[in-house]
């Protein structure tokens, strides 16, 4: 498994080189930007500023000071592992913007909340979940590639609206 971070945790004057192994995939099915009269694809063109607009190709184009970022991390150990999650510096998380809750319920709600929660609650299973979304994309492009007609759904209509006057 190729590795996505080759460095170092340093605690003061203790140095201890690492590699990190991402344990996540990418799954996304990607999708080109489109014109919506022509049903063109939209490219974007990336120009030198200082170069009188000439193109810059995708390999040539590099980030400023790459790697030096400080990173605030959690390092854990699980089932004999050793798990990196990544942290956020206080500045760069925001209040919640959701005004606070003031109501209190009464205790027969509260009960009922409770036995709810409790009714529901049981082991979590990733196993039992699939990305449906990415499902049915996969099997219109299979369906695509099989020469089958793609049918759009109709766009949904504003609908009747009742006249409140």
């Amino acid at each position: 498994m190729a590795y996505s971070y080759k460095g170092s945790i340093s605690f003061g004057l203790v140095y201890i080189p690492v590699t990190l192994h991402s344990t996540i995939k990418e799954n996304d099915i990607g999708f080109n930007m489109i014109d919506k009269k022509t049903m063109s694809r939209v490219k974007y063109k990336k120009t030198c500023a200082d170069c009188e607009g000439r193109e810059v190709k995708q390999e040539d184009i590099v980030k400023g000071v790459l790697g030096t970022k400080e990173t605030l991390i959690l390092i854990r150990a699980k089932d004999g592992q050793m798990l990196l999650n990544t942290l956020f510096f206080e500045e760069e998380v925001t209040k919640n913007p959701a005004k606070e809750i003031t109501e209190k319920g009464n205790a027969a709600e509260l009960k009922m909340a409770k036995a709810i929660i409790e009714g529901m609650t049981g082991e979590f299973n990733p196993e039992e979940y699939r990305d449906e979304y990415r499902q049915k994309i996969q099997e219109a492009i299979e369906r695509k590639i099989a020469g089958k007609e793609i049918v759009a759904p109709k766009e949904k209509g504003a609908g009747t609206v009742a006249n409140l006057m």
